[in-house]
């Protein structure tokens, strides 16, 4: 939260990372979304996931077509609801343990309509790459 104002912060624009990170180009990135500063409910979450991943689906289908491998970081919570929405199916068990891995698979040739159709989970928060295996693990 933002000190004294009882707000979630926002998460700063390239040019701003540039200062600590010079690696950063100032023109890298710019959010599709924001999480509301006020905080948002489990179906805001699910909602927030799924608006992000037609936006950024579309995004890369039209930008980055040859692009074929995209590595999402996030919170458990939020993992969840953009597994579930990409299953297309919104109780399907996710596995968001720590530092586990998920992917999901679009089928070969298939570019829906709704950018959400078409996937599959082919791994689901699995830490076969993890020596000590999970640490602390969510299945919702």
């Amino acid at each position: 939260m933002v000190l004294g104002t009882g707000l979630h912060p926002r998460p700063p624009l390239a040019a701003q990372l540039k200062k600590h990170f010079p690696l950063v180009a100032e023109d890298s990135h710019s959010p599709l979304l924001f999480v509301p500063q006020t905080g948002e409910t489990i179906f805001e979450i699910h909602e927030r996931a799924r608006d992000f991943l037609r936006l950024f689906i579309r995004y890369l289908d039209e930008k980055h077509p040859d692009v074929r491998t995209v590595l999402l970081v996030s919170h458990a919570a939020t993992i969840i609801a953009l597994g579930r929405a990409l299953s297309g199916n919104i109780q399907k068990d996710i596995r968001a343990g720590t530092c586990s891995l998920s992917q999901f698979v679009r089928n070969a040739g298939k570019k829906e309509q709704d950018e959400l159709q078409g996937w599959d989970c082919v791994l689901n928060g699995s830490v076969d790459h993890l020596s000590g295996g999970e640490e602390v693990g969510i299945l919702s």
